[in-house]
């Protein structure tokens, strides 16, 4: 899941917002994984992987943070909890019997029936709200925190970045009454799009960078930059 168009953030959107009813046996998994492991689960996509010829699950979470709850110390995704996961699902479903998922955590690399993976929800809706806000209506909120310090400002998927002429102004900027002032304007540009109170105050993400690292490592290409 990583934008608004694709099929499993649509799927959980609709969820939320009351419009998809899911299984019973996906609501009684949503409750397990998190009395579990104490991470709200949004929804559960319940789909078919082709590269693997497996189904899937995908558990989607709130935020990035949740999801790394999910991962082991190489950041990949911990095996023991897809294992736990997958076999709750064929438990609930009747595929499994206790007895056999005892016998299958007797291995070490169990071969799960479900291919279970995690995903984060809020901030793809954060893109989502971001993208719905006029053109003019940004256009005005960059016009009116340029200053002479500030070179551009671009709006990204989670906020905006700030790019200041110099690298060495970087470190006195963030903690600038100046950038106080620009993240609540932005804050107050964004409220009226985000019915549902994704973006926090004390979690706005604003970036900051300058035209210098721009131009001495990026060629002042933009592609290169968001590549």
């Amino acid at each position: 899941m990583i934008t608004p168009n694709d099929i499993d953030y649509k799927e959980t959107k609709a969820v939320i917002n009351g419009q998809k009813k899911t299984s019973r046996t996906i609501e009684e998994l949503k409750e397990w994984i998190q009395n579990q492991y104490g991470i709200k689960v949004l929804h559960i996509v319940q789909d078919h992987l082709d590269t693997l010829n497996k189904p899937r699950l995908n558990i989607v979470l709130e935020n990035y943070e949740d999801v790394d709850e999910f991962r082991d110390r190489n950041t990949n995704y911990d095996s023991l909890k897809q294992s736990s996961i997958s076999e709750k699902f064929e438990e609930l479903n009747g595929e499994v019997s206790k007895n056999n998922s005892f016998l299958k955590n007797l291995f070490k690399k169990p071969k799960d029936k479900y291919f279970v993976c995690f995903s984060a929800f809020n901030p793809i809706a954060k893109s989502e709200i971001i993208d719905k806000i006029p053109d003019d209506i940004l256009s005005d909120f960059k016009k009116r925190n340029t200053t002479n310090k500030i070179w551009e400002i671009h709006d990204s998927s989670f906020g905006v970045i700030v790019f200041l002429y110099k690298e060495s102004d970087i470190a006195e900027y963030k903690n600038s009454r100046e950038m106080e002032n620009l993240k609540d304007d932005f804050y107050k540009t964004i409220k009226p799009f985000d019915k549902k109170g994704y973006f926090k105050l004390d979690k706005l993400h604003i970036g900051i960078d300058s035209k210098e690292n721009f131009d001495n490592n990026y060629e002042s290409n933009w592609y290169y930059y968001y590549k």
